[in-house]
């Protein structure tokens, strides 16, 4: 069987694509950890929403990743155990990328 993008993302669910295109969404979004923070108009989105947005988003992935592995244990059907196979990587998958490009932010926010 060969590998469909469309096919992966019905597997996927509505909910988890969902899920997936707000991960993306901040990291279209990303600022620079030294901009200065804006408390109005759009860049109150990218200087204090998108940062706070990103850690949920990489948390939700890892639970949802959790609960995928949970029910791929107990599952016997092939279709359902190859259906959370791909469900288990791709948020493993988008929860390493979220966290590969928001660590610098995250860290440059420690320094002093």
């Amino acid at each position: 069987m060969s590998y469909s993008p469309l096919r992966h993302l019905r597997q996927l669910g509505p909910l988890r694509l969902l899920l997936l295109l707000t991960g993306l969404a901040t990291l279209l979004l990303r600022r620079a950890a030294d901009a200065p923070v804006s408390l109005e108009g759009w860049a109150f989105v990218t200087t204090v929403v998108v940062p706070v947005v990103a850690p949920i988003v990489f948390v939700l992935l890892l639970l949802d990743a959790l609960m995928a592995r949970v029910f791929l244990s107990a599952a016997e059907e092939p279709a359902l155990r190859a259906r959370l196979r791909t469900v288990l990587y791709t948020n493993l998958v988008g929860a390493a990328v979220l966290l590969v490009v928001w660590s610098p932010f995250m860290l440059a926010l420690r320094q002093p």
